[in-house]
């Protein structure tokens, strides 16, 4: 690889760290917890078994995502709290 080509390299992994994409699926996964009321409304009940599946796991994987992620996002920040607030001598 060129030195150009690690540079892009570089600059694409700094732009797409995995804060980033955590906080944005977190984001998603709250976001489509909010609107399954109105889709429900817009949509009405299920009319098939089928439909019923995709909504139950739609509605799951966005409640265990934006949970999980919530939980992490949580332990990651308290984490890092204790490790600025810690004072190392040397």
């Amino acid at each position: 690889m060129t030195s150009e080509q690690l540079d892009q390299r570089a600059s694409l992994d700094a732009e797409l760290s995995w804060q980033k994409v955590r906080s944005r699926l977190e984001f998603f996964s709250w976001t489509t917890l909010a609107l399954v009321p109105f889709l429900y409304w817009i949509n009405g009940p299920s009319v098939s078994a089928d439909q019923a599946v995709v909504r139950v796991a739609l509605v799951g994987s966005a409640v265990v995502g934006a949970i999980s992620l919530r939980f992490y996002s949580w332990k990651y920040n308290s984490r890092k709290a204790e490790d600025i607030g810690s004072v190392k001598e040397y």
